[in-house]
């Protein structure tokens, strides 16, 4: 899914450049060229503003953004003596989605003749799928910051501790502090933090328990009392997946055709434990359980660590 601009309305694009996976600035001006969906170039080689070591901004004002459709961005850089482009894609859109899916995208992929629905009209069904989508699979698939507590699990032969998180594939670790109890904590250098970012999993070696015990805490050997990790982390997706998005198209179908009958009727959609039951349900914002077999095989892989094989402590 890209980056939406409402119609009509002021907005910034972004880009961010990298070198050995670290963020540097490029050795000069960081220049941008846009064309709209007809191809009429509305900005020719201005001067984007840096905002931080390695990223910068343009943005795109007010009057150019009466075009409905895709715009195309090219980006030039020089990074350490080389010449570089990078081409960026961004809609106008009449309504902006909160979902999986742009409208215009949905529009394009779906078999049913959706041309007497507005956009509006369409981004509650997109809104209702990507809710139900997000109830399987535990929470958001977007690039997200969480802060979490976690009971851990102590390997005491090895002076380590093991953590699951709720949400995975794991971004970025960026604090880690173990409290032993009210009036003993201890920060982790992340940098020594093995993670398991599929399965948002980490490990570390080398804790000092000695400090711990010394502090009060009974033998965490035997002890049943778990230390507790507060973690902040970073997970998801910058982009949604092609799967992601195919569901959501599967799952839009089914809640217009639901209501508006264009292929055979449907009494209920299930996916896992959530449905839709249209005999008993009228409300058009009402959750139940809903979904295919073909919904749940495109999201399997997608779902959280907190609902699914979730390692209890």
């Amino acid at each position: 899914m890209i980056d939406q601009i409402l119609q009509n309305s002021a907005d910034t694009i972004d880009i961010e450049i990298y070198k050995d996976g670290v963020l540097t600035d490029a050795d000069g001006d960081v220049t941008i060229t846009i064309s709209n969906p007809n191809s009429t170039v509305i900005y020719s080689v201005q001067t984007a503003v840096k905002t931080a070591t390695g990223k910068y901004q343009f943005e795109v004002e007010v009057a150019n953004t009466s075009v409905l459709g895709t715009y195309t961005a090219v980006w030039s850089f020089t990074l350490t003596q080389t010449a570089m482009q990078h081409t960026q894609q961004f809609q106008v859109v009449s309504a902006v989605s909160s979902g999986y899916l742009l409208t215009s995208e949905y529009r394009t992929k779906t078999a049913l003749d959706v041309s007497s629905l507005t956009d509006a009209q369409l981004n509650t069904y997109i809104d209702r799928a990507t809710h139900l989508i997000e109830s399987y699979i535990g929470g958001s698939i977007r690039m997200t910051t969480y802060e979490e507590k976690q009971n851990c699990v102590v390997d005491y032969p090895n002076s380590g501790l093991h953590i699951q998180l709720d949400h995975a594939p794991v971004d970025v670790l960026t604090s880690l502090v173990i409290e032993f109890n009210p009036s003993y904590t201890t920060t982790l250098l992340v940098a020594n933090v093995r993670v398991n970012k599929v399965a948002g999993f980490l490990e570390y070696f080398g804790l000092n328990l000695t400090n711990a015990l010394v502090a009060g805490v009974q033998d965490v050997s035997v002890s049943t009392v778990k230390p507790v990790a507060t973690v902040v982390y970073s997970a998801g997706y910058n982009e949604i997946p092609t799967k992601v998005e195919l569901a959501t198209i599967r799952l839009v179908d089914q809640l217009i055709n639901g209501e508006k009958r264009q292929f055979k009727d449907i009494k209920s959609i299930r996916i896992g434990e959530y449905w839709e039951d249209y005999e008993k349900s009228s409300g058009q914002w009402n959750l139940g359980k809903i979904g295919t077999d073909e919904v749940v095989e495109l999201l399997k892989d997608y779902k959280h660590p907190v609902v699914r094989n979730r390692f209890i402590v």
